[in-house]
C-alpha cells in the first residue's frame, strides 16, 4: 500500500514537542497514553519512539523510556511535499494512458499508480471516482478499478472542453 509518511512526521514532531517540555531524566508516558495524547496508533508511537532512541534523545530499556537529551530544531521532520493538484494528477493520468496506449478493460492497480504519480492512495481513489462519473473508469464489483475506454479522440474532446471552461 502506497502511503506517505506524513502522519508519522506529524506524530514524531508532536512527540518532540512533548519531550521539549520535560526535564532531562524524566520518563516518557506509556505508549497508550502517548497514542491517546497524540491521536495516533501505538504502532506510530512505537516507530516515533524508535527514532527518538536511534537519535539518542531517549534511552529505551524495556518499558522505560527516559529523556536523555532535549530535542533541537534539527531533530524535527519537515512535512512531506504536498501531493499533486487534481489538474496535475489528471494530466499525468491521461498522459500515462496515451503514452502507453492502455487498452479498455485494463485493471488499474491503485497502489502502483499512486506511487507512480506520487499521490496518496485515497487521493487517487477520489480522482478515479470522479472519472467514473464521466464514464472513463468503473469500480469493479469486488474492488479495484477498470479502465472502460479511452481514445485519442476522447482526449482531444476532453481537452477542448476543459479549455472552454
Amino acid at each position: 500500500m502506497a502511503r506517505t509518511d506524513e502522519r508519522f512526521r506529524r506524530a514524531y514532531n508532536r512527540l518532540l514537542d512533548i519531550c521539549s517540555t520535560m526535564v532531562i531524566g524524566d520518563e516518557l508516558p506509556a505508549e497508550t497514553a502517548l497514542a491517546d495524547k497524540m491521536e495516533v496508533s501505538r504502532t506510530i508511537v512505537r516507530t516515533a519512539l524508535q527514532k527518538l532512541d536511534s537519535d539518542n534523545l531517549i534511552r529505551w530499556e524495556g518499558r522505560t523510556k527516559t529523556l536523555i537529551r532535549k530535542p533541537q530544531a534539527e531533530h524535527r521532520l519537515v512535512p512531506a511535499e504536498s501531493s499533486l493538484s487534481t489538474e496535475e494528477l489528471e494530466h499525468r493520468f491521461f498522459e500515462w494512458i496515451l503514452r502507453f496506449d492502455v487498452p479498455a478493460g485494463t485493471s488499474l492497480n491503485v497502489a502502483q499508480l499512486s506511487r507512480q504519480f506520487g499521490v496518496p492512495v485515497h487521493n487517487l481513489q477520489e480522482f478515479l471516482a470522479g472519472l467514473s462519473r464521466l464514464g472513463l473508469v468503473e469500480r469493479r464489483p469486488r474492488g479495484g478499478w477498470s479502465l472502460l475506454g479511452f481514445t485519442s479522440e476522447f482526449a482531444v474532446e476532453l481537452s477542448e472542453f476543459r479549455m472552454v471552461l
